[in-house]
């Protein structure tokens, strides 16, 4: 696939394009696209969140990938009918989750069903002012799913509690408030740069040191953390004798 300048609105048949935005240094941010219908068959996306690592791996970006999420639906679930379709669903998202990039997401509208899974397993998440999210509400009852789970590393245990009692819909002020949104301002070209200082070869460690701090006591997190911080020594070290 092609690298493809950041106003060209040309995708794929599976809705994967390349874009190349200008940084303000002059030098190219390349950035991948991945445009994801929550009206689609789960199957469908299940498939797209699969190939997303090998589609990383293969191209030529800047470890930085824009999910645009679209279509309202008035799905409460991700829409899984069996278990195995709920397994298949969740090691979809989580490939996504440890995705060998930062993943920003996208909100715009009304999204529900498999939204707020994606929305916890992303990086970062920014929204136009007009977004609602549906939450995943099945039955009357909230979708038992690792959704929980996500929610109550990222938000707290209090706040996720509080969801399971809460209207079907929150507004994008409620979701910037609890966290689930990082900046409703929307997407904006100038954000690749930023995160791009963030998608290191290693954002993996920094993923998993910020989740084990919420189980780990400090002492048997010291040594995680110093042996990250011996590897960045390292490698800043080896930088500078480059240069030189």
């Amino acid at each position: 696939m092609t690298i493809l300048n950041h106003t060209s609105s040309i995708v794929d048949s599976n809705g994967i394009a390349r874009l190349e935005q200008e940084a303000s240094t002059a030098a190219s941010v390349k950035v991948l696209e991945v445009s994801i219908s929550l009206e689609a068959p789960l199957s469908e996306i299940v498939s797209k969140l699969s190939d997303l690592p090998s589609v990383v791996a293969d191209s030529a970006i800047d470890r930085v990938v824009l999910i645009r999420l679209s279509g309202a639906t008035e799905r409460a679930s991700p829409g899984a009918r069996t278990t195995q379709e709920v397994n298949h669903w969740e090691r979809a998202v989580r490939r996504l989750e440890r995705l060998q990039a930062a993943t920003v997401v996208d909100l715009a509208g009304h999204c529900g069903g498999a939204a707020l899974d994606l929305i916890l397993a992303c990086d970062y998440r920014v929204a136009t002012a007009d977004f609602m999210l549906g939450l995943p509400i099945r039955d009357g009852r909230f979708w038992p799913g690792m959704t929980l789970y996500r929610l109550v590393q990222q938000i707290g245990l209090a706040a996720t509690r509080r969801l399971l009692f809460a209207h079907d819909v929150l507004s994008v002020e409620q979701c910037t408030r609890i966290g689930l949104v990082d900046s409703a301002a929307g997407w904006q070209p100038g954000l690749i740069s930023a995160i791009r200082r963030g998608a290191t070869t290693d954002l993996s460690v920094r993923r998993r040191l910020l989740a084990e701090a919420l189980s780990t006591s400090y002492e048997d997190a010291l040594g995680t953390h110093l042996a990250a911080c011996d590897r960045e020594l390292r490698r800043t070290s080896e930088a500078s004798d480059d240069r030189h």
